[in-house]
């Protein structure tokens, strides 16, 4: 099965009025920690509904694109449960960005055999052969010229 590209926006607010309707506004914006290549967000919009949403510098766009190709893959194995995309662009202006957003999966307690049965669905996995020629490597190159 093909992968394709999530739809493209040109700005976050085209992406909300598209995917939830002119009247879906962000009403809260709470900053979300765990990872330290790009910012993210927990936004609640006017309806209640929760979107998550990474961003990086435009430059970047290219990330989101290669992220969203994995997480396609990732979710046709059936193995590990993978949020749904619902799309990404860039928002232009002085402080412009480019973003990925996605579906909202409210965190719980992890269950006392969590490393196990995590372990056990990254070998299912890994055992997996995709039909693809292959990923874009941008992401893995910028993370490597970072770490310099």
């Amino acid at each position: 099965m093909a992968f394709t590209a999530p739809k493209q926006f040109t700005s976050i607010d085209a992406a909300l009025e598209s995917l939830f309707g002119e009247d879906k506004k962000i009403v809260q914006s709470d900053r979300v920690f765990g990872g330290d290549i790009n910012d993210a967000y927990g936004f609640t919009l006017t309806n209640g509904a929760r979107i998550f949403m990474k961003s990086n510098t435009i430059k970047n766009a290219a990330f989101f694109q290669a992220e969203a190709l994995g997480l396609q893959a990732i979710t046709q194995t059936g193995c590990i449960g993978t949020p749904r995309i619902l799309g990404s662009g860039t928002q232009a202006g002085t402080n412009g960005y480019a973003f990925l957003l996605l579906e909202w999966i409210d965190g719980k307690p992890p269950v006392k055999e969590y490393w196990e049965l995590f372990a056990g669905q990254l070998a299912k996995i890994c055992t997996l052969r995709f039909r693809y020629a292959s990923f874009d490597l941008l992401y893995i190159t910028i993370l490597a010229e970072r770490s310099k």
